[in-house]
């Protein structure tokens, strides 16, 4: 493990650049939105992946973007506290929501497209009426700050993920919390835990838990090193899971790797499956700022998009620095350690 002080730090996040923090489709696969670490979120059209508009609104990096239901609108989260809702045909700001203290690094949107689920650094999980944009309700997170959200519309919950290892669950119409369970692993970052199913993954340094949130059985993948993102399928019976110039399938029930793709550009730390299951998307976020498109079956490369405006930092940091940011550390103003992931 590498420990910087808070200068370092801000100079490494100086020399990253831009890089793609998360990726979503359409139901089509028509586009390709993507959220960035420069303030900003990108779209492409999918056939040709070429640029189609750039998003600009947000003081800070942009955590995520989601394309709502209903294909009307863009939301994206961001580091600068707030959500942004966008239209989707005419390109437009349409409202700002406001009320978070801290960074958002994650949001989900009900079926309906009624309401978005935020969760936040500052240690709650706000629901947002999308027709006002106001907050309706704000839910208490036990003092701990949220990595991952998620709505479950066949069990109509709400579930939150924290860094503290803690899953809780509200009901969706109630807000009343039903359960909560704990995480054995720590997740680190929200592309480490994904939910779908009555099953939630999270990755650890080399193991990956999954557990049913019913039964409460938890199945230990061992010997998983160097995965930084996962993601179920629709049936939520195999992880596809991200690594370091690789892609993993694992079946669940068999308990086994059935595919693993080999890939160029380092280590996969933002994977997104199209609804329809026929694509994979994949982006190396700092070391390699592209998003490639995948045949989900065959595992073959179909495209690789190139994020315009990279920044000459991306390319020295890749070129010089040959350590895992990961592993890295940084000391605050208090002398207080904190892993990467509290400062980006």
């Amino acid at each position: 493990m590498i420990t910087i002080d808070e200068e370092s730090a801000k100079a490494i996040a100086a020399l990253m650049g831009n890089y793609i923090t998360s990726i979503c489709t359409d139901r089509n696969n028509t586009i390709i939105a993507a959220s960035c670490r420069n303030d900003v979120f990108r779209v492409w059209d999918f056939e040709t992946g070429r640029v189609k508009r750039t998003f600009k609104g947000h003081t800070a990096l942009v955590k995520q973007v989601l394309i709502s239901p209903c294909e009307k609108f863009y939301f994206s989260s961001s580091k600068d506290g707030t959500i942004k809702k966008w239209d989707l045909k005419y390109e437009m700001l349409l409202d700002t929501m406001e009320g978070h203290t801290d960074w958002v690094r994650t949001i989900a949107i009900d079926k309906a497209a009624k309401y978005i689920v935020s969760g936040s650094d500052d240690r709650t999980v706000r629901i947002w009426d999308l027709k006002t944009c106001k907050v309706v309700k704000t839910l208490d997170t036990g003092g701990n700050a949220v990595a991952k959200v998620f709505i479950d519309e066949n069990e109509n919950k709400i579930i939150a993920v924290t860094f503290a290892k803690t899953i809780l669950f509200w009901d969706k119409h109630s807000y009343n919390k039903v359960n909560e369970l704990r995480c054995k692993l720590q997740p680190d970052a929200p592309s480490y835990i994904d939910y779908r199913n009555n099953r939630i993954a999270v990755v650890g340094a080399e193991h990956i838990e999954i557990m049913d949130v019913l039964t409460k059985h938890v199945d230990l993948v061992e010997n998983m090193k160097d995965i930084y993102s996962i993601k179920f399928n629709n049936d939520a019976k195999t992880l596809i899971c991200g690594g370091n110039k690789f892609i993993k399938y694992w079946d669940i029930e068999k308990g086994k790797c059935c595919r693993e793709i080999k890939c160029e550009g380092g280590l996969i730390d933002v994977l997104h499956c199209s609804s329809d299951e026929r694509y994979l998307l994949t982006s190396g976020g700092i070391a390699d700022n592209t998003i490639r498109i995948w045949d989900y079956k065959s595992g073959h490369l179909l495209n690789t998009i190139k994020n315009e405006d990279d920044e000459l930092g991306n390319q020295h940091l890749h070129n010089s620095v040959n350590y895992r940011l990961l592993s890295v550390e940084f000391k605050d103003s208090q002398r207080t350690t904190k892993p990467w992931w509290k400062f980006w």
